[in-house]
């Protein structure tokens, strides 16, 4: 892909300023490089004591909200040095890393969260036996904000038990943060009644987890990989779904062809189609297996949108109905098919 030339601004603006006051503030730089499928620099400016973040949307544009999270991690460092400053606090944490353990963990007493593995908390850190790369990985210090953090079954309770019941003596946060700030699922049962759920989730290669919890009931639910061996139930991930067995376009197998796979007494996997949000338009999932042949969250990711032909990306499908009933489209190869 290529590199932009363009050279986007973050800028933090005092909440309520006029030009005036703003021409006046006193500016704090920090310039980083981002790492992206564009390589591009950021500039970080803060002005004044009050701040909120204005985002210059650069071009091409950013699609991965851990991006994103690594420049508001990189805001918050720089502003907070700026606030400092002002307050003639003479040592600022330099990092996200630091300024995190400053202000969050050490205050609230969450000791069992990190972001580095270390002799010293090496014997508390669970590594699964494949695809655990994601722990051995070394993630440069701005990633830390979006996806270089690991904490502790302990941790999650104190935090669960603060969205529970704010008014605990216990309790970290406010009940007005809690009611105002946290988003939950827009989800619904069976009688159409939405439950309010906040739920946070991590799905990389082995290292999977989800926090769930729901005042309502006053439950919370904290689940993590840990069974050895295998569990089989009725159904399975394809009741339910869609799934593609076999593709053909204009005399080519695509699974065989995507996945490499030239025995002709071996299958290739089945896909999946994830749904867009419009009516009847899928995405193919053909994903990237690892080394050993398996299918993440993370390589299902980086798969979407790979490829474009026609000016369409390879992973998409639609159907249109028609007085004949529903017509397959698949744009990317210039092919339509109908049910005989």
């Amino acid at each position: 892909m290529p590199t932009s030339n363009v050279v986007p601004d973050w800028v933090l603006l005092p909440r309520s300023s006029s030009s005036a006051e703003t021409n006046s503030a006193t500016r704090s730089k920090c310039t980083f490089r981002i790492s992206d499928s564009a390589a591009m620099v950021a500039e970080l400016r803060v002005i004044g004591k009050r701040t909120s973040l204005l985002l210059s949307i650069p071009s091409p544009p950013l699609g991965c909200s851990s991006l994103f999270q690594v420049i508001l991690g990189e805001a918050a460092v720089v502003a907070n040095a700026a606030f400092d400053n002002e307050m003639g606090v003479i040592e600022n944490p330099p990092t996200w890393q630091a300024l995190v353990r400053r202000d969050i963990f050490d205050p609230l007493g969450l000791n069992g969260s990190f972001f580095t593995v270390t002799p010293v908390n090496k014997a508390h850190v669970a590594v699964s036996s494949l695809n655990s790369y994601e722990v051995r990985f070394g993630l440069l210090e701005p990633m830390s904000c979006s996806s270089g953090q690991m904490s502790s079954l302990f941790d999650y309770m104190k935090i669960m038990q603060t969205i529970l019941d704010p008014t605990r003596l216990e309790s970290f946060l406010p009940s007005h943060i809690i009611r105002e700030w946290l988003e939950i699922e827009k989800i619904y049962d069976s009688y159409e009644r939405p439950i309010r759920i906040f739920e946070k989730l991590c799905v990389l290669g082995d290292s999977r987890s989800v926090f769930a919890t729901r005042q309502a009931t006053s439950r919370s639910i904290y689940s993590a990989i840990s069974h050895v061996g295998s569990h089989f139930n009725e159904g399975g991930v394809d009741d339910g779904s869609l799934w593609i067995l076999k593709l053909v376009l204009n005399g080519t197998d695509v699974l065989r062809l995507t996945q490499g796979v030239t025995d002709a007494l071996k299958n290739p996997m089945p896909i999946t189609l994830w749904s867009t949000g419009r009516r009847h338009e899928f995405r193919m999932l053909f994903g990237v297996p690892d080394e050993f042949c398996e299918v993440s969250y993370s390589s299902y990711w980086v798969s979407i949108d790979s490829g474009f032909s026609r000016g369409y990306p390879m992973d998409l499908l639609y159907f249109r109905e028609s007085q004949d009933g529903l017509v397959l489209h698949v744009p990317y190869a210039g092919v339509t098919l109908v049910r005989r």
